[in-house]
């Protein structure tokens, strides 16, 4: 994470990617639910091996207009048991994790 200070303020920029954004996967590359959870799990296993050492930022852009729907909700739902069951693993949102960062958590 980067910060910086302006106008007396501070400001924290996440990391963020945009190959796990529901709207790309589903209306621009044409992924089913089983290939949205399959990119969920396979970035999470990945992140969470290279973070033994230090801590790793999975973002999940999503919006309700298209995971919420009925056939697709199911694929984050999945996706999200999958990454609950590991010890250490921090569903949150951004503030939390810039709370934590400023804070200086060991875990950020």
């Amino acid at each position: 994470m980067n910060t910086e200070t302006l106008g007396g303020g501070r400001m924290v920029a996440l990391p963020f990617g945009g190959e796990l954004h529901d709207k790309g996967a589903f209306n621009r590359r044409g992924a089913t639910p089983i290939d949205y959870t399959d990119m969920l799990v396979r970035a999470f296993d990945t992140l969470y091996r290279e973070g033994a050492g230090s801590g790793r930022v999975m973002a999940i852009p999503i919006h309700p207009f298209v995971i919420g729907v009925p056939h697709r909700i199911g694929a984050l739902e999945a996706a999200l048991e999958h990454i609950r069951a590991f010890d250490g693993a921090w569903c949150t949102t951004a503030d939390d994790i810039v709370a934590a960062y400023v804070a200086g958590d060991p875990k950020v």
